[in-house]
């Protein structure tokens, strides 16, 4: 008799995944070899068959919609289905080894408010403020507080000026821009970059731009990967033409022309790791609901029915990639930084 295979790769399927995981450590393994050997990684050096990036989630772009402004309402959902309840997009902070992703945003979340000693009252500045997470968590516990959050993505501004009027929030403010264009006179308190250097072209022209924004006190908290070597690390990206860019410990540190750094810690790579594996666990709990939702808005070609199964494969690659060698390889940096 003969078998039909209709089973995509990538599908939740437990020995699909030990097989990408057992490949994936051998990718890494080699990778590293190949540094140890040259000494450096040249921008042509770049594994393949990376999907996604590590601490990000993707609107699936090329999906094409049935109707104008459907992309908005209907990616948001199907982000609440495989985030956790804030809607953080990089990684969370585990307290335990047991926490929920869940516990795991607001330990992140908590964290990145007391690094740089947010008080109620503050004017605050979210800048690539992805969902939200951090702006709707700010105007719960700093209610006093006014934020501004920027984004240059037509789907967040949706979703997040609808959460805030089912909120009934009047402390925040929701800007669509780019924020190199941003024609901003506004000082700020605290300003918060959330892995938005990653994907800057110019760091320093991105810390002018922020230092014009801060109070002559003002403070900005800036995290952002980090590859443990002195040398920056281009190998894991969307797409060996979209690479994904690790900093390392000390680059940042060059970039002090407009602004002064006063202390900087580091997150190791195992909370990226456990982050990606219960997004993936929650994408698994909800994979047909997702799957029908990208139904409902794509064009049923193959890049279109390919759009989940790589979207689980790039979470487990990524959480071999963030707890390679126990997270002491890629970690995240969060760096405090004041006006000069």
């Amino acid at each position: 008799m003969q078998t039909t295979w209709t089973r995509v790769l990538g599908t939740p399927n437990c020995v699909d995944d030990q097989l990408l995981r057992i490949h994936r450590r051998r990718e890494l393994q080699s990778h590293f070899r190949d540094v140890a050997r040259n000494g450096r990684i040249c921008d042509n050096e770049i594994m393949e068959g990376t999907e996604c990036a590590p601490s990000g989630f993707r609107s699936p772009r090329e999906l094409r919609l049935h109707g104008p402004g459907l992309l908005d309402g209907v990616i948001a959902e199907m982000a609440q289905l495989c985030l956790g309840p804030r809607m953080l997009t990089t990684p969370g902070y585990f307290d335990a080894p047991n926490s929920t992703l869940a516990q795991a945003e607001e330990a992140m979340l908590l964290r990145q408010c007391r690094t740089v000693y947010l008080k109620d009252g503050m004017d605050v500045l979210d800048l690539g403020c992805g969902w939200g997470a951090l702006t709707f968590y700010i105007a719960e516990f700093y209610p006093k507080s006014k934020i501004w959050s920027v984004t240059d993505s037509w789907t967040q501004q949706s979703y997040l000026e609808k959460t805030r009027r089912e909120r009934g929030l009047t402390n925040v403010t929701i800007v669509h821009q780019d924020i190199a264009s941003w024609k901003n006179s506004k000082k700020f308190d605290r300003i918060f970059t959330i892995g938005l250097a990653d994907r800057a072209n110019s760091l320093d022209a991105l810390l002018h731009l922020i230092a014009n924004w801060m109070k002559v006190d003002g403070v900005l908290l800036l995290q952002t990967q980090i590859w443990r070597y002195g040398i920056r690390d281009r190998a894991f990206g969307l797409s060996p033409s979209e690479p994904e860019i690790f900093f390392s410990p000390e680059e940042l540190v060059a970039h002090q022309c407009d602004v002064v750094l006063r202390h900087r810690t580091w997150i190791d790579g195992r909370h990226g790791a456990q982050t990606c594996e219960l997004v993936l666990a929650r994408t698994d709990a909800n994979y047909e609901k997702i799957q029908s939702i990208l139904n409902a808005i794509s064009d049923g070609s193959a890049a279109a029915n390919a759009f989940l199964p790589n979207m689980r494969r790039a979470f487990i690659r990524s959480a071999e990639c963030l707890g390679f060698r126990e997270g002491n390889e890629y970690f995240i940096g969060q760096y405090v930084f004041e006006k000069r």
